[in-house]
């Protein structure tokens, strides 16, 4: 017999861990599916191995992140006091920025908790039928899993929420402003003392005011040894390299050594040093920038529990990424938590 859970939330990046947080804590019953090995969705971080061995940790997606409301600086000042994210020097647009302590995706762990995640879990079809919002999904080597709940919540990107959403449900038609682009992210691990390695630092500087043309190929270089609590490395200076939609789009199918030869290309190019790395490693992520609102509302909600939430529903350029993600999750919850409440009166 399938475990009927109160609510299952597709998706582990920050909107939905922050859904599943604030849902646990009201005391529901709540489970976490995710399709990929770990949290954080764009805050996702990696290890690699050099040749000699020394392991290697970077951020994957979102490099920092920023607060333009009371709502996400007031958490952000919390997790800052019990040494979850750390504020970096330098800021954005005058105001501070913030990393998660060791690697961003450890704010996703911590704010899931104790909650029972899923990982490796890729939802195929989702039903609803007799009050309760049925799933089939694989796991690991094509293992068939099936999942039930009597509320759901989508927080993957707009496009695949779109293709899991049954025919013909109204959320489909509001979702259709919400496109997510793609983007090529680069890490590269440099020799410290090695010219290049000064090039990317001067280069990413340059970058972070603007002063280049924005049809250039590089959108934000990170220098990921700057951040605050990470694991020290005296021989490697550790850099990420963001390219920009407009050159990921038309590169969309190249094989990652193709994109990682036409990036050092256009480095050696900007910064007039020869290349020096000593390991590299190239993601590509379908799901990225958000270029459209899909409402004006800060999330979806449906009078049978199904609700659907993430960073495209505050994609209006106000507010960062991570934090446009956090609201939405917040605020869907909340609102699941009125209705229940609402329920639970009338039932009384």
């Amino acid at each position: 017999m399938i475990e009927i859970y109160e609510t299952i939330v597709i998706g582990a990046g920050i909107s939905g861990a922050t859904a599943a947080r604030m849902l646990g804590e009201y005391g529901g019953k709540v489970l976490v599916l995710e399709k990929a090995r770990g949290s954080g969705g764009r805050l996702a971080s990696k290890r690699i191995r050099t040749e000699a061995g020394d392991e290697l940790a970077f951020d994957l997606g979102c490099e920092s992140f920023g607060a333009q409301t009371g709502t996400f600086r007031s958490a952000l000042q919390e997790w800052e006091s019990v040494g979850l994210v750390h504020r970096l020097q330098r800021e954005g647009n005058g105001q501070p920025l913030w990393v998660g302590a060791s690697r961003n995706s450890a704010l996703t762990r911590a704010m899931l908790g104790d909650l029972p995640v899923a990982f490796g879990v890729r939802v195929t079809e989702i039903t609803y039928q007799d009050g309760v919002w049925q799933l089939q999904a694989i796991r690991g080597d094509n293992e068939i899993r099936q999942y039930a709940a009597r509320s759901l919540i989508l927080s993957a990107p707009a496009q695949q929420t779109r293709d899991l959403l049954p025919n013909g449900h109204p959320f489909i038609e509001k979702l259709a402003p919400a496109v997510i682009r793609p983007q090529w992210v680069v890490v590269l691990a440099v020799p410290r003392r090695a010219d290049f390695s000064r090039g990317l630092q001067e280069l990413g500087r340059i970058k972070s005011l603007r002063a280049m043309p924005e049809q250039d190929a590089i959108d934000v270089i990170s220098f990921e040894s700057e951040k605050p609590s990470r694991p020290a490395n005296n021989d490697f200076d550790i850099y990420q390299i963001q390219l920009t939609s407009q050159w990921t789009e038309n590169r969309i199918d190249w094989p990652r050594e193709q994109v990682l030869n036409a990036l050092i290309d256009e480095l050696e190019a900007q910064t007039g040093c020869a290349s020096k790395f000593e390991a590299a490693h190239v993601h590509r992520w379908l799901y990225a920038f958000s270029g459209g609102a899909a409402s004006e509302h800060s999330y979806l909600l449906d009078d049978s529990g199904l609700g659907v939430c993430g960073d495209y529903f505050c994609a209006s350029g106000k507010h960062d990424g991570v934090e446009s993600a956090y609201l939405s999750g917040r605020r869907l919850a909340e609102a699941c938590i009125a209705r229940a409440g609402a329920g639970a009166e009338l039932g009384a």
